[in-house]
């Protein structure tokens, strides 16, 4: 926990307040079209780019602190609001559509196929999946834990992985259904040095994860080990893989910029 509130207390210390393109930007996501996804912790805004790194659209209805993003099925798009304890969803065309009630604070969440979304409280310590309507279907807590805490989650064809605090065993992936069904994280496991920051699960099965030092991690499939893919001269916050153009978006909160990479590690471009 320990970790987890630090990194938290850096993201809203150093949030800034010029009046940029980006302010804070924390959740990163890309969608079937290849647009990215970028929540701004400090403005209240989720920023939409084009594959081109064209600014094509800015989200703010139902935004409060939001944290992470995630990109679900049909066009939608998902936002796990720090601030305001909800969960929003907007159309392609950024429109709200629907809003989930009842979180404190939701740091990270994904959407499956079935359009389930699955999202982490923070200050709960409790991982929750909601239905289309809005019911909770399943939860999975933490609480009173002195030493893990859920920091990130990801799902990409029925496979789920979830990063915790647990500097021994901090990256689980498992089936969706077995989480539902048995109520339990089984799957494979595996460990990723430092302090993890954030994780996504991309198109291919292939795990990549980030570390307070800067690391990037990937793994080829759930049952390799994890190789240093390059090092970052920030921590990021959030990270995002789009396999068809082949790039890969690690956010900088407090430089208000999102670096782009190919699948590599060759930097590409930095958004800002």
């Amino acid at each position: 926990m320990k970790s987890l509130s630090l990194f938290l207390f850096v993201v809203l210390a150093f949030v800034s307040t010029a009046f940029a393109a980006m302010n804070g930007p924390t959740g990163l996501a890309v969608d079937a079209s290849g647009n990215l996804y970028v929540s701004n912790f400090g403005a209240n805004t989720v920023q939409v780019y084009n594959p081109s790194r064209t600014l094509i659209r800015t989200i703010s209805n139902g935004v409060n602190q939001p944290f992470g993003v995630a990109a679900g099925p049909w066009g939608y798009v998902y936002v796990a609001n720090f601030g305001g304890g909800t969960v929003t969803s907007y159309d392609a065309k950024g429109n709200l559509v629907n809003t989930i009630t009842g979180l404190v604070n939701p740091l990270n969440l994904t959407v499956d196929g079935l359009s389930d979304v699955w999202v982490i409280d923070q200050s709960l310590t409790r991982l929750s999946v909601f239905d289309l309507g809005n019911a909770s279907i399943y939860s999975q807590s933490l609480a009173g834990s002195t030493t893990s805490a859920f920091l990130g989650v990801s799902e990409y064809g029925g496979l789920l992985s979830l990063l915790s605090s647990n500097s021994t065993d901090n990256v689980v992936s498992a089936l969706t259904a077995d989480l539902l069904h048995s109520g339990t994280s089984v799957g494979i496991s595996g460990t990723v040095p430092g302090s993890p920051s954030s994780i996504v699960l991309d198109s291919k099965g292939s795990l990549w994860v980030t570390n307070a030092n800067g690391q990037v991690y990937h793994s080829t499939n759930l049952s390799t080990a994890f190789t240093k893919l390059l090092t970052l001269s920030y921590a990021p916050s959030g990270i995002a893989v789009d396999r068809t153009h082949n790039r890969v978006y690690f956010s900088h909160n407090i430089g208000n910029s999102v670096d782009v990479y190919t699948t590599t590690g060759k930097f590409v471009a930095t958004i800002n």
